[in-house]
C-alpha cells in the first residue's frame, strides 16, 4: 500500500503476534481510518521477522472478530495475511 508521507496514520506497535492464530490483536481505541502496524518480534539470530511497517484500513479491521482481554481492553483479532506492506511516498 502506498500512502503519502503527510497522511495521518495511527501507529500500532505489536511486540509479538499470536502464533496459534497467526494474527495480531489491535485495540479498538487505537483504530483510525489509516493504521500503521509494526511487529517488533525478533528471531533468535537477531533479525526482525517482519522488518517493514504494515498497513490496514480501519474499516477492514472492524470486519474481524473482537476479544475482551482480562484488563478490559477490547481487541480485534486480525490475521497477519490481511496486513499489507506500507510504503510512504
Amino acid at each position: 500500500m502506498k500512502l503519502s508521507r503527510t497522511t495521518d496514520c495511527s501507529l500500532i506497535p505489536i511486540k509479538f503476534p499470536r502464533w496459534k492464530e497467526r494474527a495480531v490483536g489491535i485495540p479498538t481505541y487505537k483504530i483510525k481510518s489509516h493504521n500503521e502496524v509494526t511487529i517488533s518480534y525478533v528471531k533468535a539470530d537477531g533479525t526482525r521477522l517482519y522488518p517493514y511497517p504494515l498497513y490496514i484500513s480501519g474499516e477492514k479491521i472492524r470486519e474481524y472478530p473482537t476479544q475482551n482481554l482480562k484488563n478490559g481492553v477490547i481487541v480485534h483479532i486480525v490475521p497477519i495475511s490481511a496486513l499489507e506492506v506500507l510504503e510512504r511516498v
